[in-house]
């Protein structure tokens, strides 16, 4: 990923540290900018092990990732705040959506989606979202139930 200066319109100079088989190879699914433009999150979904990953955008080092998901991730999303990273991981018939403290990379909760979909692309969460007081976040994607959780 490259980063641009809307100010300018020049991109800022920054390597990022992910592995070039994942962007050459289109693995690179979700990206989320946290809203100071501090961090930048991605999820993959690469043949081998899934995962989602913070970046420091001034440096382009990797900070955290989850470790391996049990299935592909497909939606990474900070919260309005910055303090939280929300990420999903579909498989046959089921979702983990996770919430990640962004300073310490702690998975805080781990919630699991059961639905039924016999359609091949139900495994792929589209949307992925926080309610504007971060109070909820909601979940959503082709041939996927809508979903809502309260975070209190």
């Amino acid at each position: 990923p490259m980063l641009w200066d809307t100010s300018t319109g020049k991109r800022v100079p920054v390597e990022f540290e992910i592995n070039e088989r994942l962007a050459s190879m289109m693995r690179i699914t979700g990206m989320d900018l946290s809203a100071d433009g501090s961090r930048l999150a991605y999820g993959t979904l690469w043949g081998g092990p899934s995962y989602a990953a913070i970046l420091d955008t001034a440096t382009g080092k990797e900070l955290w990732n989850t470790g391996r998901q049990k299935g592909r991730v497909h939606c990474v999303q900070f919260s309005n705040d910055g303090k939280w990273l929300a990420s999903t991981a579909g498989r046959a018939n089921a979702h983990q959506m996770s919430l990640w403290d962004v300073s310490s990379g702690v998975e805080i909760k781990r919630w699991t989606y059961p639905y039924d979909s016999n359609h091949k692309n139900a495994t792929a969460v589209k949307f992925l979202s926080f309610s504007g007081d971060g109070s909820r976040l909601l979940l959503s994607g082709a041939h996927i139930p809508v979903a809502v959780w309260s975070l209190d």
